[in-house]
């Protein structure tokens, strides 16, 4: 571009004064000068055309340049008129369609949902290529009116069963999403994104904006360990040019703080629950999330098989085309073209050879590991921590592997210690009955193991209350300072201090409340002001 501009400049120095030559050179300066993100001098080349003298051919070229210089500087509401120009004005029929594109991003940039709908439909009329086309569809479902709800939908779900529509499946459910999410159906708009997280083979850009809206609505739900996930998914995939980068990195870490304090509230809050429950419903809750246990297992294992027997049909197929013989053409001196075999060997250390190129493996080593470990927390020494927990809410269990203490315990017994004698004081029928216990306590499929987490007794009651009291006041805190979500924090500390009034910082709980109820009366709530007296 500098060595264009610099062209161009050079053109309009030298026919100083023949204004068809300088105006057009000048339009292409400005074009040069914007790509550049020079803005000021982009703004200068334009404003020497003579608008007076300007001949018709360049009309469509200097509105188009003027609106490309506009949308540079970011004032998109100047630059619809000098679109529309361009967009109506132009000849060639694809470079229409762009045209009306680019206009219908425009009018939604800046809140005109109708404008952009009707521009993104000017696209389809102009029977642009299948992508722009396609494209033009699912940005439709960003800003379509609540009435052409169905038979978008329609529409869409034809275009998932058509087999040339393979490649882009998570695009079209991104926009079957935005569609039930425009009919205020958000389950249905959940499962879409979901499913187009699934159908994904790109793993770019696409991905990242589901995941992006995924992390959005839970976010707005208050299903923050959902949000957690999308958000740092998407964060890996989006550009960091894109408007909401900065919003969603922020919104990252606080969840990374938030997270682990409601995972406590939900995780208690379920355990003491199922306490205060009658033993024959307590142990009706515990069968059924046995269930559920030995059926997601055995749903695991057929997919581990068929991601097994995926993998061999592969590896059968790559042999035997490697075993093929490829022949080449090769010419001999003297003896004109001669067809002679020659065998080629199958490449070494190509991109199928790495375990991590080929899916089907992966997927079999994440199913085989989760059905060894469980869901597990990436950490360091994760085999050596002992923090089995059961997430009620969902039911999904984390088994964890023995503790530090219990392994060096048994090391020693086994005589694991370099050259230290067994401990003969410990009687073997001891040993096996421990071993015996241990090993129920740690079978998912039995209740004991669920059973130890619950707070059945009384010490464990306090320390479960402790648990919970320390993660109300640390979310209450993240709701009041990160995200001045006042009414969230007003509620945490409301029950901490009601349900726990022997809180260690009970002091501090009603100063974080007092400032609380201030800022809520700042922002318009009256009675927050006496509830703000109460507290001090």
């Amino acid at each position: 571009f500098p060595e264009a501009a610099s062209t161009f400049s050079y053109i309009v120095r030298l026919y100083d004064g023949q204004t068809n030559i300088t105006s057009e050179a000048l339009i292409w300066l400005s074009r040069c000068y914007s790509a550049l993100g020079w803005q000021y001098d982009a703004e200068d080349a334009l404003n020497r055309v003579n608008n007076d003298s300007l001949p018709l051919s360049l009309a469509v070229p200097y509105a188009s340049a003027t609106g490309n210089y506009l949308l540079g500087s970011q004032r998109y509401k100047e630059a619809i008129p000098h679109l529309e120009k361009t967009a109506k004005n132009e000849k060639n029929k694809q470079q229409k369609a762009r045209c009306y594109y680019l206009l219908g991003q425009t009018y939604q940039l800046l809140q005109q949902p109708e404008q952009a709908y009707q521009s993104y439909s000017k696209v389809i009329r102009l029977n642009p290529p299948y992508e722009l086309a396609l494209s033009a569809r699912i940005r439709q479902t960003e800003v379509m009116p609540t009435a052409n709800s169905r038979k978008i939908t329609g529409k869409l779900l034809r275009l998932s069963k058509d087999e040339k529509n393979e490649e882009y499946l998570d695009q079209i459910y991104y926009a079957l999403g935005n569609v039930y999410l425009a009919g205020k159906d958000t389950a249905q708009a959940l499962s879409a994104y979901h499913k187009g997280i699934e159908k994904n083979t790109r793993n770019g850009v696409e991905k990242g904006i589901l995941q992006l809206t995924l992390g959005n609505l839970y976010w707005q739900q208050a299903r923050y360990a959902e949000a957690q996930k999308a958000y740092a998914e998407a964060i890996g995939l989006i550009d960091k040019t894109h408007r909401e980068y900065a919003d969603i990195t922020t919104r990252s870490e606080i969840l990374d703080e938030l997270v682990p304090h409601t995972n406590t509230i939900q995780l208690q809050d379920s355990l003491q629950h199922l306490a205060g429950m009658p033993e024959a419903e307590r142990m009706a809750v515990i069968e059924n999330i046995i269930a559920q246990v030995i059926a997601r297992e055995e749903a695991e294992r057929k997919a581990a098989e068929e991601a097994e027997r995926e993998t061999n049909r592969l590896q059968m197929r790559e042999e035997a085309e490697s075993q093929l013989p490829a022949t080449s053409i090769i010419s001999k001196p003297g003896q004109g073209n001669t067809t002679t075999p020659q065998t080629t060997q199958p490449a070494i250390g190509g991109k199928q050879d790495w375990y991590f190129y080929n899916p089907q493996l992966v997927e079999q080593g994440k199913a085989e590991f989760q059905r060894l470990w469980g869901r597990r927390k990436l950490e360091d020494n994760w085999r050596r921590k002992n923090k089995t927990v059961v997430a009620l809410d969902d039911f999904e269990e984390i088994d964890y592997s023995e503790s530090e203490e219990s392994v060096a315990k048994k090391d020693t017994i086994h005589g694991n210690q370099g050259n230290e004698t067994i401990d003969s004081s410990i009687p073997q029928k001891e040993e096996n009955e421990k071993n015996t216990a241990d090993s129920i306590a740690g079978d998912t499929h039995r209740p004991e193991y669920y059973l130890t987490q619950i707070p059945l007794a009384e010490e464990a009651m306090q320390a479960s209350n402790t648990l919970l009291s320390e993660a109300l006041y640390g979310a209450g805190m993240i709701f009041k300072d990160r995200m001045q979500d006042f009414k969230r924090a007003e509620a945490a500390f409301e029950r901490l201090v009601r349900q726990f009034p022997d809180f260690a910082q009970a002091d501090e709980a009603y100063y974080q409340l007092f400032l609380t109820e201030l800022a809520l009366n700042y922002y318009g709530e009256l009675p927050a002001l006496q509830r703000a007296e109460k507290y001090k």
